[in-house]
């Protein structure tokens, strides 16, 4: 039996993914989330198999941890900047940037000649 050419794995390759591709629309038609949970329980038996679902789970964790303690980060920001400036705290979600040594930053507005490290909106 001979082998197939590079072409006509292509052309098979090709048709068989077309052939697929018309079973899975009208399932997909019927419960559009369904590729998502489908992957989404693919993921989470992988995890559990390696023994990486635990770890995993902390990880997320850590992750909103660091979320929420930016956020808290960018208000106590603005609390300096705005004691600094003489203002009244914006609740306008307004993020501030802080520059830190060897990154680059847009100029804040200055009241003098020297540099500030706080920068605002």
């Amino acid at each position: 039996m001979a082998g197939l050419t590079v072409a006509e794995k292509e052309h098979w390759k090709d048709r068989l993914s077309k052939c697929i591709e018309r079973r899975i629309e009208p399932i997909t038609a019927e419960d559009p989330q369904l590729l998502d949970r489908v992957h989404e329980q693919a993921r989470q038996l992988a995890l559990e198999t390696l023994g990486l679902a635990e770890t995993q789970r902390e990880l997320a964790a850590v992750r909103k941890e660091k979320e929420r303690l930016g956020e808290r980060e960018d208000e106590l920001q603005t609390q300096i900047l705005s004691r600094v400036r003489g203002r009244p705290c914006q609740s306008s979600g307004q993020h501030l940037r802080v520059r830190h040594r060897g990154q680059q930053s847009h100029p804040a507005p200055r009241r003098s000649s020297r540099r500030t490290t706080l920068e605002g909106q």
